[in-house]
C-alpha cells in the first residue's frame, strides 16, 4: 500500500519526510538488485 503523497507531505516535518524518501529509495533499490540476481540464476 502507498501513501496519498499530498496527505503524507501535511502530515510529516521535512526530516521525516527526507528520511522515509531515503527508506523508499533503498526498497528499490533492493528490489532492483534482487530482481537482478534472479534474472542472473535462470
Amino acid at each position: 500500500m502507498y501513501p496519498i503523497w499530498s496527505t503524507v507531505l501535511t502530515e510529516l516535518s521535512w526530516a521525516h519526510f527526507q528520511e522515509l524518501k531515503k527508506i523508499i529509495k533503498d526498497e528499490k533499490e533492493l528490489y532492483e538488485l534482487a530482481k537482478e540476481e534472479g534474472e542472473e540464476n535462470e
